[in-house]
């Protein structure tokens, strides 16, 4: 299954939304690629920079998520975009939009391509290497 096909499985409610996050990821991110992955007992659009993962997007349950691995190791991003986004919930590096207003597309936008500077094949790499 491809990536729009999959969008098209989700809830109606949220089709419009993570099809909208979805190519604002591809559009302020250059260094990614998406692709269909399993993740937490479910299938989530993943967006890998070379083979290490870098956003994914879940909509199957009752909110839409947004998994930032930038913000999980840079808290200078974290606490700079997490002050402009309100009414979301913020487990590590997963961004959870439980409201039904609209999403702040162009802070998130902003906050990708902030992200798109952040290069976690090389801070994995390090992360390796420090745990041996």
């Amino acid at each position: 299954m491809e990536v729009n096909e999959y969008i098209q499985t989700l809830p109606e409610e949220r089709q419009a939304a993570v099809l909208a996050l979805h190519s604002l990821i591809l559009s302020n991110d250059h260094s990614v690629k998406a692709k269909l992955s399993p993740m937490m007992g479910k299938i989530m659009i993943r967006y890998d920079q070379g083979e290490t993962f870098k956003y994914a997007l879940a909509g199957e349950n009752k909110q839409l998520t947004l998994h930032c691995m930038p913000i999980y190791c840079n808290t200078r991003l974290k606490d700079k975009y997490l002050a402009l986004l309100t009414g979301v919930k913020v487990q590590k590096g997963c961004i959870n939009f439980v409201g039904k207003g609209p999403l702040p597309f162009e802070v998130l936008a902003d906050l990708i391509a902030g992200c798109a500077a952040v290069d976690m094949p090389s801070i994995a790499a390090r992360q390796k290497e420090h745990r041996q």
